[in-house]
């Protein structure tokens, strides 16, 4: 297993907790906002 596919997947991991983040308190602070 090459070094990039490893930084490959773990980039992907970070960015589907990052928009599990966003999704969970980003959107519910703006539609209260709104």
């Amino acid at each position: 297993m090459p070094r990039g596919y490893a930084r490959y997947v773990l980039g992907v991991m970070v960015g589907i907790n990052f928009l599990n983040y966003l999704d969970r308190y980003i959107l519910p602070a703006v539609s209260t906002k709104i």
